[in-house]
């Protein structure tokens, strides 16, 4: 299933996956699918299936599936699926922006969506006003972290756990139930979520994937350890709060 991130703010991802399900459940034509879907903007969600090759028109110009229809038992394994292949392809727009916006540190919290775009215009040449929009959007839904509204403007507060728990419901590489070396676990996520790679400074982890691997862990999807004779010492964000304080060297893979 490739995944195109040249996403737009008409082709949400709910809007996408009801497109889906209909052609799923009997093959249409365009004018068809136009006519049962009536808002403006469906031109846009069907162009943007049919370039990521999700759809094709069989011989009598109807569409048909060209996922497979487990992809669309329900919209939480269609989110897993984009999640398992989201940047397989091209480094888009999508994947340049989250990959910095989630490496970032706390002083993130200080700015709306508007006044970073605004405060780093360089990051955003070559796109539309729109494009900030669809980021929010997208990255909502596939669990990079979650969009607050206030009087202010809004604000995406990053925390990737879901978009890290999607990767390993369906990874078929990493042991279960067995402790490795937390070295072995960040190559695998450097492999799986690359735009997570900048959240990783020698063998330190930011503060926002620091936060995702202790919530994975208090969700019992992950166990964190520090084994005392271990000489390969990872560094978490500190938190004198939280039980994984700030030092790892192990990990072990629960069933999710």
């Amino acid at each position: 299933m490739k995944v195109n991130t040249r996403f737009t703010l008409d082709a949400i991802p709910e809007k996408i996956y009801a497109m889906l399900k209909i052609i799923e459940f009997k093959p249409y034509t365009r004018s068809e699918i136009l006519k049962m879907m009536q808002p403006t903007d469906t031109a846009n969600v069907l162009s943007y299936i049919e370039k990521s090759e999700w759809v094709e028109r069989n011989s009598d110009d109807k569409y048909i599936l060209c996922i497979e229809p487990e992809c669309l038992k329900d919209i939480q394994t269609f989110r897993r699926e984009i999640n398992r292949n989201l940047f397989e392809g091209e480094k888009t727009w999508y994947f340049q922006f989250t990959q910095w916006y989630i490496s970032q540190d706390e002083q993130l919290f200080r700015y709306t969506l508007k006044e970073i775009e605004k405060n780093n215009p360089t990051l955003f040449m070559g796109e539309n006003d729109k494009s900030i929009l669809y980021w929010r959007l997208w990255s909502s839904f596939l669990g990079f972290g979650n969009l607050q509204t206030s009087s202010k403007g809004s604000k995406f507060i990053p925390n990737p756990y879901i978009r890290i728990l999607d990767v390993l419901e369906t990874d078929k590489e990493l042991p279960r139930g067995q402790n490795m070396l937390f070295k072995d676990f960040v190559l695998w996520l450097n492999r799986t979520c690359p735009e997570l790679e900048a959240c990783i400074q020698g063998q330190n982890l930011t503060v926002f994937l620091s936060l995702a691997l202790r919530v994975l862990h208090d969700m019992d999807k992950i166990k964190l350890d520090r084994l005392q004779d271990a000489t390969d010492i990872w560094n978490l964000t500190r938190n004198p709060y939280h039980h994984i304080i700030d030092q790892v060297t192990n990990i072990e893979i629960r069933e999710v």
